[in-house]
């Protein structure tokens, strides 16, 4: 039986490639093209592309969850702090502050703030996709039967036949 090998398609150098950090992970994603049975050559680099696309978007969502319960919290803070409110007898209005800190635009944070949740947001994302498991780990590779199939005196030897009886052995 013959087994088509795995297609190798030449990368560009950095210098050449263009566009987003978006489009350069889709495009690497994109790259490695299965014909046969075998795996490809080039699995920790999948694996790294996979990982910095994950810790990018983790990250993102990670900032935007942030900076407005930062900004509610801020609200908060300035709600509590204003002369003549006394907070065992008045309430904070969760709903009114909560939808003021969605508008960010109308409520800005400070810059400094920003650059603080930035950072925390990036440690955060890339923790979380360092401690995720991919589907890409090394599953059965290298082992006997990775690019061919079973033989029937393979699966004879591994699995026996076991007789039908229709008496029981011990009488």
């Amino acid at each position: 039986m013959k087994v088509r090998k795995v297609k190798k398609i030449k990368r560009t150098s950095p210098i050449k490639r263009t566009g987003s950090f978006l489009k350069q992970v889709f495009l690497n994603l994109k790259k490695e093209t299965i014909d046969g049975a075998s795996l490809p050559d080039n699995r920790e680099e999948h694996q790294k592309d996979i990982r910095l696309f994950v810790a990018a978007i983790s990250s993102m969502a990670l900032f935007i969850v942030l900076v407005i319960f930062a900004n509610a919290g801020r609200l908060t803070f300035q709600t509590i702090s204003r002369p003549g409110f006394n907070f065992f007898t008045q309430q904070i209005d969760d709903e009114k502050i909560f939808a003021q800190a969605l508008n960010i635009a109308k409520n800005p944070l400070p810059f400094k703030w920003l650059i603080a949740i930035f950072v925390i947001s990036l440690f955060g994302g890339f923790g979380l996709s360092k401690r995720l498991k991919f589907a890409t780990k090394d599953v059965a590779y290298g082992q006997k039967g990775d690019e061919r199939f079973t033989t029937e005196k393979e699966l004879e030897k591994q699995y026996p036949i076991i007789p039908d009886h229709d008496e029981r052995g011990d009488e």
